[in-house]
């Protein structure tokens, strides 16, 4: 840093601080370590505090602007800054907004504890009480039951649950009840929620699914006994019952198969069979062992009083086989090893690569070939030798097979078609 030359300064006979009173001499440090000695003929000396400057502050000295701008920020507390805060410091606005976030998170926390909440599901760990009643679109639960007063305890009517004609009706602890305390009614038939305009009629057993009704204009309630089917039979057609069968299958002639079943309802049901066998109404599932002949499973279920049913199979059938050999003759090892599919007399256009020298072979059950053609490249052909033997499955199984094969060897790709 370069000496600063200060031409000329003049300290008024009456100067506006304190600090340079009149004929004060300042001194301002150099670059160099020396200093310059403004004199004004006579008074204190003031001397200028640098940035870097170590020596005490005192009434005789005063600070430069850099200086007085580190003294400032030096007070500042910083963001992540660990100084305890103090009378002597103040906060960056970082750290302000910080401050602020973490006390309002305290805040809210103390306030989800403390308050319940009108917009989310919530719980309250002590006892709720509603001084002007409770009102709920929903259902409300009492998981360990449910206590209802009106007017006044009625004490002979817990008396009577002691009795013999209640004595099936005691509730053990930790059974769910619920539990209704009523006032003592005046006469005639009383049900649950003390409806006492309701007919004699409620309180006995009735043959048919009944319902409480009150008709426009009336004034007491009475039982209706059709009403009740009859919005069951509505229900039913605007949401018919439908039910599901899964099982079953196709499976090669010989072979000995487990049958799985399973099965749903869209509700519940009253009873279930399967052929005719009686089931547990929970039981959505079912095996049968050892199964090898064709087999119908009908599932029948009664709900709301009607007849639902619904079948699978399981199906064994035998396979036809085909393809090309270069023999003239085939074993029964290499007709199975033929290319195959569930037997039935006709069969689409089929590529038979025939190249190098090959015959092509069709072989079908016995029992289907009344009829058959064999169509190659559009036109029909007859010139098929036929041999008629039994050929035995892979599951054991013996069946008659009509050998088809073209009398002469072939040597491109045929498209056979079999109507």
């Amino acid at each position: 840093m370069s000496d600063i030359l200060i031409k000329s300064r003049v300290i008024p006979s009456n100067p506006r601080s304190k600090n340079y009173p009149a004929g004060a001499t300042v001194v301002r440090s150099g670059s160099g370590g020396g200093s310059t000695l403004i004199t004004g003929g006579g008074g204190t000396n003031i001397d200028i505090i640098k940035v870097d400057d170590m020596r005490s502050l005192t009434d005789k000295n005063v600070l430069s602007s850099l200086r007085v701008l580190g003294e400032i920020l030096s007070r500042i507390i910083k963001n992540d800054d660990e100084t305890e805060l103090s009378e002597e410091n103040t906060l960056s606005s970082l750290r302000i907004t910080k401050e602020i976030a973490e006390s309002a998170k305290i805040i809210l926390d103390k306030i989800e504890k403390t308050y319940l909440s009108k917009i989310e599901n919530d719980e309250a760990a002590g006892l709720l009480t509603f001084l002007k009643g409770l009102i709920s679109k929903e259902l409300i639960e009492a998981n360990n039951g449910l206590v209802v007063r009106k007017t006044e305890v009625v004490e002979p009517m817990r008396m009577s649950l002691l009795s013999e004609e209640f004595e099936d009706g005691i509730v053990e602890e930790n059974e769910d009840v619920f539990i209704e305390e009523m006032r003592t009614a005046t006469g005639g038939a009383v049900t649950l929620g003390e409806l006492d305009n309701v007919t004699d009629e409620a309180d006995k057993i009735s043959d048919t699914d009944d319902l409480l009704v009150r008709l426009a204009g009336a004034s007491g309630w009475t039982i209706n006994t059709t009403l009740f089917s009859q919005v069951s039979q509505l229900m039913s057609k605007v949401f018919p019952f439908t039910m599901t069968l899964s099982g079953g299958g196709t499976y090669e002639k010989g072979s000995s198969q487990t049958i799985s079943l399973s099965w749903t309802y869209d509700r519940d049901i009253e009873s279930q069979s399967i052929n005719n066998e009686s089931l547990l109404i929970g039981i959505r599932a079912k095996q049968y062992a050892n199964v090898a002949t064709d087999t119908t499973y009908t599932l029948k279920a009664i709900q709301g009083g009607q007849t639902y049913t619904k079948s699978v199979s399981a199906q064994f059938k035998v396979k036809k086989y085909y393809g090309v050999s270069a023999s003239g003759t085939l074993t029964n090892d290499e007709i199975l090893s033929l290319s195959n599919t569930w037997a039935g007399r006709t069969q689409g256009s089929t590529v038979f690569d025939c190249t190098g020298g090959k015959y092509p072979y069709y072989i079908l059950p016995t029992s289907m070939v009344s009829g058959i053609q064999f169509w190659i490249g559009g036109l029909r052909n007859t010139d098929w030798k036929e041999e008629t033997r039994e050929v035995t499955n892979a599951f054991g199984h013996k069946e008659s097979y009509t050998i088809y094969r073209l009398n002469s060897i072939q040597t491109g790709v045929l498209n056979i078609e079999v109507k």
